[in-house]
């Protein structure tokens, strides 16, 4: 589920506190664009670089106007960035300055494409650990294309945001290796292992997961009880979980009403999903990015 900024209510709320001087720390880069995809079937460790994709300060692109529905090219850099990674960078700051920490450079890096499979997003060797996976054509190719190039930067996290193209399919068990319950706990940790072999110890990087809102276009309500529960890997929780150490996650809800142009989707993030708990537990100089199905992850700068 790649949301853009666009599609947000607090995107205004949002430019005038930039405007205004807030966030003025806040750098973000976008490999690809939401609508378009780097894929790969072997791991592409150096980044594909191009014109468009560099460094941008906040609140240079949150100043340059942009057009509506389906004008994509006259949208900013800011319109078009993942909404998941943006408010949460804005909220870790504010959670910085509320726990008087120094204000420091905060990186958000975004790799995200729309309606895909978590299959897509697993390196090979944690495919291998799950039954029961849908995904048998698209094997690995965003971790190969989206993922990988990023194993060479240091990252404090990442944001997950996915699960509308699976949620029609087996979700599983972490208990019995099956289906999306086993997926997801193998995807965090075949990107913990890339980034921090297992040979150096347990690897104690966050990752911060979206669920699905319930309602509109995110998939069909009657599966999204099974979707919920296979992203705590079946435990009901975040906290205190075994399968799913150093995770956190925010419910996200959706009204389905037309709003200004924009779905209304209640990823009005900023006050719905992310609050400063969340990011309470962060000290360090970081940057978080975003892929998606929305991967996020952060670097130190």
């Amino acid at each position: 589920m790649a949301l853009e900024l666009y599609f947000t209510f607090a995107i205004e709320a949002l430019q005038a506190e930039i405007a205004a001087g807030k966030y003025r720390n806040l750098r973000t880069f976008q490999y690809e664009y939401m609508r378009g995809s780097t894929e790969a079937y072997a791991p592409q460790w150096v980044i594909s670089w191009d014109n468009d994709q560099v460094w941008h300060w906040v609140s240079n692109t949150s100043a340059v106007p942009f057009g509506g529905p389906g004008i994509w090219s006259a949208h900013s850099d800011f319109a078009h960035f993942s909404a998941t990674c943006m408010y949460f960078g804005a909220e870790l700051i504010d959670a910085r300055e509320a726990q008087g920490l120094e204000d420091v450079p905060i990186g958000l890096i975004q790799s995200a494409i729309g309606g895909t499979m978590i299959e897509s997003w697993m390196p090979n060797a944690s495919r291998a650990e799950c039954s029961d996976l849908e995904n048998t054509t698209m094997l690995s190719t965003l971790y190969h294309g989206m993922v990988a190039p990023f194993a060479n930067f240091s990252v404090a996290g990442w944001l997950w945001y996915q699960g509308e193209n699976n949620c029609h399919g087996i979700m599983g068990n972490v208990m019995d290796n099956s289906g999306y319950g086993c997926a997801l706990p193998a995807l965090i940790n075949g990107w913990r292992n890339v980034w921090a072999p297992a040979s150096s110890g347990p690897d104690q990087r966050l990752f911060g997961i979206a669920t699905l809102a319930a309602g509109g276009s995110e998939g069909a309500t009657q599966h999204m009880a099974g979707m919920r529960w296979s992203q705590t890997a079946n435990f009901g929780r975040w906290t205190d979980n075994p399968a799913l150490p150093n995770t956190f996650g925010a419910q996200a809800y959706g009204t389905s009403v037309p709003c200004a142009g924009r779905r209304a989707l209640a990823h009005n993030l900023r006050p719905c999903i992310w609050g400063s708990t969340v990011c309470s537990p962060l000290s360090m100089n970081f940057a978080w990015t975003s892929f998606e199905s929305t991967m996020a992850l952060s670097l130190y700068l």
